[in-house]
C-alpha cells in the first residue's frame, strides 16, 4: 500500500505508476523494481512467508535518526557490491539489474 508520495513499479512486463491509496501486488518468482518518483515516499510491504525481512537487516545500516540519510556520494564501492550479492544468494534472491525504461541514475 503507497501511503504518500508516487512510485512506478514494473512487475514482470507490466509499469505501474503508483500513487497514494494504490495496491500493487508483486507475486513471489516474479521480477520486479520499485522506483521513487516523488521526493519522499512511504509505502508498506508485506512478504509471505516470513524470513524475507532477514535480507533487508542483512543488507540495511540502522537508522541513527529520525530524518532521512544523506544521499551516497556516488555508486557504491566493489566490496559493497559484493557483500550485496552475498547476501541476495543467502536469501535466494536474484538481482537482474536496472529494470528496462527506469532511469539509472
Amino acid at each position: 500500500m503507497l501511503d504518500e508520495g508516487e512510485l512506478t513499479f514494473v512487475v514482470g512486463d507490466e509499469r505501474i505508476d503508483a500513487t497514494a491509496g494504490d495496491l500493487v501486488h508483486a507475486a513471489a518468482g516474479v521480477a520486479h523494481a520499485i522506483l521513487v518518483r516523488s521526493e519522499t515516499a512511504r509505502f508498506t510491504v508485506i512478504t509471505a512467508p516470513a524470513g524475507f525481512e532477514q535480507f533487508f537487516a542483512d543488507t540495511g545500516e540502522p537508522a541513527l535518526d529520525d530524518g532521512l540519510p544523506p544521499s551516497p556520494p556516488g555508486p557504491p564501492d566493489p566490496t559493497a557490491m559484493e557483500a550485496l550479492a552475498a547476501a541476495a544468494s543467502a536469501h535466494n534472491v536474484t538481482i537482474l539489474g536496472p529494470p528496462p525504461d527506469m532511469p539509472t541514475a
